[in-house]
């Protein structure tokens, strides 16, 4: 398997809010979050991990119930 580079392309306006519209709340912090890098797009980890805390506390309370 080859490793193939990734490109960004720029995006007009109403494409970025058609993406956004099918985000899930969640998705939506983390994507205002990030940065753009010269290594590519960085997260900011602050939001990531509250939104995966959160995630992760509604998983094993669903699972504790059943």
């Amino acid at each position: 398997m080859t490793r193939r580079e990734l490109t960004c392309k720029p995006i007009t306006e109403s494409e970025r809010k058609r993406i956004i519209a099918r985000m899930s709340p969640e998705s939506i912090i983390i994507s205002e979050g990030v940065k753009w890098s010269e290594k590519g797009y960085t997260p900011s980890f602050e939001d990531t991990d509250k939104v995966l805390m959160k995630a992760a506390r509604r998983t094993y309370k669903a699972l504790s119930h059943k």
